[in-house]
């Protein structure tokens, strides 16, 4: 008996001890374990699915704006959800003409995998990324949840609106771990595209007026019209898309040598 209570102390000790470094530790164990946890950035050794394998279907499917274009290989196509009119939305929305009000009846896209997958990392190209100044006048995807057919639970991302070095980057949309054959994508909502300046002549094609005479690069956009070659203001363009998508999985061989 008197061992027992002598050691009770020696126990408090220790688990106060414990305790102690473990507070002490917590953000360094943090920093360490997510320096394997996989990136789009770095997949640390997953297999990208290829593309081939994997089909996309939207409830959304607008001319040249298919949910095809995901896995075309190519950042100059994206896949844009159903915008609603000025006339079909809501009180409280706004009805500017650079603001993107989805439809939350048509705002989702499904992967399916030809064979079901231990997925663990969904990257995605956020906008119509073949140039900067196309990238600033469409608008882009800010927010989707997406989920798999074995896990029902939705998981939030909130893509960035990036700068000029980094627009065709993948980023990460967070999605339940693990063997899946659907992934699911639904987009929330979008920033806004913005009026830009350009070159190109499939965009100038300037209706000419007094206003603008003194001023051959202040046109506006009108189909039929010759290109104007000193360029234009591009009015923005309310698509919000996405370009690209990659998944990866973990293959069980992987694994093995974890433990051999």
């Amino acid at each position: 008996m008197r061992r027992v209570i002598e050691a009770i102390p020696t126990a408090i000790l220790t688990s106060i001890l414990t305790t102690f470094f473990l507070a002490l530790w917590a953000p360094n164990i943090s920093n360490y374990v997510s320096l394997f946890r996989p990136t789009c950035e770095d997949p640390q050794g997953l297999v990208e699915i290829p593309r081939t394998e994997i089909r996309a279907a939207a409830d959304s499917e607008i001319a040249n704006y298919s949910s095809r274009n995901l896995l075309d290989g190519r950042v100059v196509n994206v896949w844009v959800p159903r915008i609603l009119p000025k006339n079909e939305r809501p009180a409280g929305v706004s009805r500017k003409r650079e603001f993107a009000a989805i439809d939350p009846d048509q705002n989702l896209v499904t992967l399916t995998l030809k064979n079901e997958s231990d997925v663990q990392l969904v990257c995605v190209v956020n906008g119509l990324a073949n140039d900067y100044s196309n990238y600033l006048n469409f608008a882009r995807v800010r927010s989707v949840r997406a989920w798999t057919d074995a896990d029902p639970s939705k998981e939030l991302s909130v893509l960035k609106s990036m700068d000029e070095g980094s627009f065709q980057n993948f980023q990460d949309v967070r999605i339940s771990r693990g063997d899946a054959t659907k992934l699911m994508i639904q987009v929330l909502d979008a920033y806004e595209g913005q009026h830009n300046f350009s070159r190109d002549p499939d965009h100038c094609k300037p209706l000419r007026t007094k206003a603008n005479e003194a001023d051959p690069g202040g046109g506006q956009l009108k189909n039929g019209q010759k290109a104007d070659p000193l360029g234009c203001i591009r009015t923005a363009t309310p698509s919000p898309g996405l370009a690209e998508i990659k998944v990866y999985r973990l293959e069980e061989s992987r694994w093995k040598t974890l433990f051999t």
